[in-house]
């Protein structure tokens, strides 16, 4: 499982966790219901998860949500996974 912090990295990151701790009050809110927040500026971006028990799982969701507002525009988005030890394969 990918390690994350429970402390905001920067002043956006602190946005987007307060954004989350506002979720459970929301009248549609279902226990269960999950969350990526991203805030940015014009220098810099946060992003925060919310209901994930499992990072990875946040991760492969964003990406099928990225590849799916691509092919709203007639366009395609494909991930292609590459390995950390480029130098070790023959």
């Amino acid at each position: 499982m990918a390690e994350v912090s429970e402390t905001p990295q920067n002043r956006l990151a602190m946005v987007g966790n307060a954004l989350s701790k506002v979720l459970p009050v929301v009248p549609e809110y279902l226990p269960g219901d999950r969350a990526i927040i991203f805030v940015s500026d014009e220098t810099c971006s946060g992003i925060t998860v919310h209901g994930y028990d499992d990072l990875d799982e946040a991760i492969v969701e964003l990406f099928m949500h990225l590849r799916a507002m691509f092919q709203a525009t007639g366009r395609d988005l494909d991930f292609i996974g590459i390995p950390d030890n480029l130098g070790d394969m023959k």
